[in-house]
């Protein structure tokens, strides 16, 4: 039996992940692989700076756009 797009189909307790839903995995895994090294990039940010409140975003902003370079 040929299994297309996103379905699965069970076998046993193991479902059978198809090649469009794996692509889609592999997507979602690089994206939150890039959210991560930029939420810690604006940690070590705020860490030099002192933590001192009210430059949040300026941090999040700076680690996104050092993450694109």
């Amino acid at each position: 039996m040929k299994v297309s797009g996103t379905q699965t189909k069970s076998n046993g307790n193991k479902p059978i992940t198809t090649p469009d839903k794996a692509k889609k995995t592999q997507l979602d895994n690089s994206e939150s692989d890039s959210q991560f090294r930029i939420q810690v990039a604006a940690y070590y940010k705020a860490q030099a700076r002192g933590f001192a409140p009210g430059y949040e975003l300026d941090d999040w902003l700076a680690a996104e756009k050092e993450s694109k370079q």
